[in-house]
């Protein structure tokens, strides 16, 4: 019996990531941000619909490496953002981008995924709705946020879609600590 609770012990330590550093005693856990696998919806595939959505896992990925080109290009220069008062949305959101930079050791986005893209197109613009995941790492560890959101889109007369407006239900949508 005491031999099989030193082995579950075991396990459960070595599952957890806790262990001692033996010359400081202190204890430490482990904790690691889940893998994401990104989703693509294969009913759309050569549809209109799936422009949008690519062009909503470019703009994760953008925000993801601090991308500040690719934001650029991707959201519309008279951008709205749910909670943003600002003037211009787009610059604040590419100020904020350069910003982050100085946090990155203590602060650093490391995945955007959005799943249960539902992509709604009439008259050159789309209404893309899902939930946002955002993984980040921070000084002491890692987190998850997770948001609701909502992002309207609109095709320019080359074909390219543009963010116009974005939404939250309630989180920093962007999450980089200068907001």
């Amino acid at each position: 019996m005491f031999l099989k609770r030193c082995v579950i012990l075991f396990l459960l330590l070595v599952s957890t990531g806790l262990g001692t550093d033996a010359q400081t005693g202190i204890k430490t856990v482990v904790v690691t941000s889940p893998k994401r696998e990104r989703q693509f919806n294969p009913n759309i595939v050569g549809k209109p619909e799936q422009k949008l959505e690519k062009a909503e896992h470019k703009l994760s990925d953008a925000f993801k490496d601090y991308d500040v080109t690719g934001i650029s290009n991707l959201l519309d220069d008279g951008l709205e953002v749910m909670g943003l008062v600002s003037p211009n949305a787009k610059k604040s959101i590419l100020d904020m981008t350069v910003n982050s930079e100085k946090f990155k050791n203590e602060y650093r986005v490391t995945s955007v995924e959005k799943s249960d893209l539902r992509i709604e197109i009439a008259n050159h613009i789309g209404i893309v709705t899902g939930r946002i995941y955002i993984d980040y790492k921070k000084e002491n560890g890692v987190g998850t946020s997770t948001a609701n959101f909502m992002d309207v889109w609109k095709e320019d007369e080359k074909g390219e879609w543009k963010c116009i407006a974005m939404s939250t239900d309630g989180q920093k949508l962007i999450h980089y600590p200068s907001i």
